[in-house]
């Protein structure tokens, strides 16, 4: 016959009176009485007897997945953000032998219908289950709104969620096991998100800085050039799907459309959509500055200007400039709204020359009251403020006079080819540059930048590379020539005229139409990440794309260090190659440490990381600790029962302070706050029960030790059997000036005990 005791969490004192005679009786000490199996017991250890194995599974407890613990809070984008039941602890029993899987829990009950149930935590719920602290909760018990676990599930909503064992009962649940486990599915907070220019590879999203380009900047759905989106933890969100954005301009007023132009910092209001994990993040106010366009540091490029004949002599003035083979950072005057074509907005230095060769001139951005637009429509105020306001600095360049001789002044963008295609058409309008691959073409993919591929053609006569320069402008478009092309990112490239370097000298001069370039070093998949804590693997679950990797650790009391390996086709990359960032609600983070949700980011100069391989949201839960006994407490015996914890009596409070061990069974000294006590009393061993707030009559205690913090470094673990600690305060004839914890303390105490000494003079000395 097989007792099972009522745990605290099903029971809370119901089983502390049944037990203590019995504990007592047979001397245990109940802090570390825990059997791995359930033991008989007669009528004499005053313990009702059970013989209900389904009653005992009743009233067990859960045992959730290695690393999840009740009470748990998962941020929405990761995946599962859900606990997950293995099996049940039988009421009363300690070890995984005692712990039933769902399948063997229908057997044992005959419950073939037994299942793994998610039910919504509601104040209208039925109470049909206690929380895993033993407090009775209300949850929605019909079918209809409860979720079956299965292992594809999808993400939770939002909100107070607890897994129970049930089966259908045909419309409802009905409780197989009476406790839950609850948790909290909490979106991730768009707080937290960043606004970033959506680049050619969607998942690239380091690019955070936005500089003025006369085009129109926007949240949109992952389209590329100057659309904008938002990262929230490592992970790209859906401008379409989960946010709402609502755009502000710098003087406080509201853009209908949404679109950003003009440089200066907008207000951007952003709500999470209905149904969406972000759906209660309302009025979450984000900035997007966009920087004026320094002239003074742009790329400028003027295009060759011919010799006037010398039957016309004179000289060749601002009109060279205003044409629009002009460009700044690649973009004409005009597309930068410094012309409408016909009008120029700018302020040019005189040449007053029409000598041949090269001359330095400039120009700074002079839109007038009266500035129109192309088609003639006067600009509104705004427009003209918004463009003054765009362009600070004063553009500086050479533009060379060049001989009408020979050739055209100008070279037709046909003469400008890359691989045999012209540039900015076909196979030549748009290559990547993929420094993984093996082959040196695949496609429009190279394995390499290869300046040899480009040409520029004359007559039929490929012209020396010394006769031209290759243009290369990054997303922001700056130059940072060819050289750039061996790091990660979207680049425009062209090529231009050096008409020093041709022969003959200054016959002709022109510009290509540009090529776009992405480099990588190579796509690094989910899988090819692993994230390591002090070394060792973290085991992380595989996720659906786009999402980020999800893991966890337990406290240490030690800064945890955080490491990843990447493989890019099986080869390992080096470490220089990446950086690694931790962020913990928001703000970057030196060290992994305390409890709680922490993302880690690995980002690379080379590599694109796809789909979210290179996030891991990291829970750190607490630290297990289990409550073991009652510091400077001795094993002395306590009317006439076996060796007890026994603290003298003293007269005044005793503040208890309790020894915990984690689960390698090392001590650890865990912080008051951590957890609470409470106390229940009785004047002897058969005395009457009664809730009191302080230790210091002498008698027994029984001390209940729980967990006073969620989420914080410990996770205090409830005793099963019995849950609390024993505690005796004696007042019998054993001595004052043998302190408790002395070490001799047990022997004399035994001594006095046994009669073989008394107090000096009859007294406690």
């Amino acid at each position: 016959m097989t007792a099972c005791k009522d745990s605290q969490a099903t029971s809370g004192k119901k089983a502390v009176s049944a037990t203590l005679a019995g504990v007592l009786a047979v001397g245990l000490v109940p802090a570390v009485a825990l059997a791995d199996e359930a033991v008989e017991v007669t009528e004499e250890d005053g313990i009702t007897e059970r013989n209900t194995t389904a009653e005992a599974i009743m009233n067990g407890t859960i045992v959730l997945k290695a690393g999840q613990t009740a009470g748990q809070e998962f941020p929405s984008n990761a995946t599962p953000n859900y606990l997950i039941g293995t099996a049940v602890q039988v009421q009363g029993t300690t070890g995984s032998s005692n712990q039933l899987s769902l399948e063997k829990v229908r057997k044992t009950t005959g419950n073939a219908a037994a299942d793994w149930y998610y039910v919504k935590i509601s104040s209208t719920g039925d109470e049909g289950f206690i929380d895993q602290n033993g407090k009775a909760i209300k949850v929605d018990l019909t079918t209809d709104n409860a979720k079956a676990y299965t292992a594809s599930m999808t993400n939770l909503g939002a909100g107070e969620w607890a897994l129970v064992m049930a089966k259908d009962n045909g419309g409802s649940l009905q409780p197989v096991v009476k406790q839950a486990a609850t948790f909290t599915a909490k979106p991730a907070s768009l707080a937290d998100a960043i606004p970033y220019e959506v680049g050619s590879n969607t998942w690239d999203t380091s690019d955070t800085t936005f500089s003025f380009n006369n085009k129109t900047w926007k949240f949109s759905a992952n389209a590329t050039g100057n659309s904008l989106n938002l990262v929230l933890n490592g992970i790209p969100l859906s401008a379409t799907n989960d946010y709402t954005a609502t755009v502000y301009g710098p003087d406080g007023k509201q853009i209908a459309s949404g679109e950003m132009t003009y440089a200066g910092k907008y207000r951007i209001v952003i709500d999470g959509k209905a149904g969406t994990a972000y759906e209660n993040d309302k009025n979450i106010v984000k900035y997007v500055e966009i920087s004026p366009l320094d002239l003074s540091v742009a790329s400028v490029y003027y295009a060759g200007m011919p010799q006037i004949p010398a039957s016309t002599a004179g000289e060749i003035t601002e009109q060279a400039i205003y044409a629009d083979t002009t460009t700044v950072n690649g973009q004409t005057l005009k597309e930068l709204g410094l012309s409408n074509g016909t009008n120029y907005f700018i302020d040019a230095s005189e040449l007053n020359t029409n000598a041949l060769g090269g001359h330095e001139v400039s120009f700074s951005a002079d839109i007038p009251d009266d500035a129109e637009n192309p088609v003639g429509t006067p600009l509104a105020a705004a427009q003209i403020a918004g463009l003054r306001a765009s362009f600070t600095g004063t553009a500086t360049g050479t533009l060379y006079v060049v001989s009408e001789q020979d050739s055209a002044a100008n070279l037709a963008s046909s003469a400008f080819s890359f691989n045999g295609a012209q540039i900015g058409t076909g196979n030549a309008a748009s290559i990547k540059v993929d420094y993984s691959q093996k082959a040196f073409q695949d496609g429009t993919t190279y394995n390499k930048w290869n300046s040899d591929l480009v040409k520029v053609t004359v007559d039929g006569n490929v012209l020396d590379p010394a006769a031209y320069n290759i243009e290369v402008l990054d997303s922001e478009g700056n130059d940072v020539g060819v050289a750039g092309l061996a790091k990660k990112g979207d680049y425009a490239v062209s090529v231009a005229i050096d008409p020093a370097n041709t022969d003959p000298a200054y016959a002709f001069a022109g510009k290509s139409d540009s090529m776009t370039v992405s480099v990588t070093y190579g796509e690094v998949e989910q899988a090819d990440v692993a994230f390591t804590a002090d070394g060792k693997l973290i085991p992380t679950e595989p996720q659906a794309a786009p999402t980020a990797n999800k893991g966890s650790v337990t406290y240490t009391g030690s800064p945890i260090s955080i490491g990843a390996n990447v493989m890019i086709d099986n080869k390992e990359v080096p470490s220089s190659d990446y950086t690694i960032t931790i962020t913990k609600d928001g703000q970057t983070v030196t060290e992994v440490k305390d409890a709680g949700t922490y993302v880690v980011t690995v980002s690379s100069d080379k590599y694109f990381f796809k789909n979210g391989g290179n996030v891991l949201v990291l829970t750190v839960a607490g630290m297990p600790v289990t409550p073991v006994g009652i510091k400077g407490s001795v094993m002395v015996p306590y009317k006439g029962t076996q060796l007890q914890p026994t603290i003298f009596y003293t007269g005044s409070e005793i503040s208890p302070v309790v020894v915990f061990k984690d689960a390698k069974g090392n001590e650890v000294e865990v912080p008051t706050d951590a957890f609470s006590l409470s106390y229940t009393y009785k004047d002897g061993p058969v005395g009457e029960e009664k809730t009191v707030d302080a230790i210091k009559d002498a008698g027994v205690y029984m001390i209940d030790v729980a967990d006073a913090l969620k989420d914080d470094n410990y996770d205090v673990q409830d005793l099963v059997s019995p849950p609390y600690l024993l505690l005796i305060v004696s007042d019998e004839d054993v001595f004052i000036d043998v302190p408790a914890d002395a070490w001799f303390a047990t022997p004399v105490y035994k001594a006095a005990a046994l009669e073989y000494m008394s107090g000096y003079a009859d007294t406690h000395t």
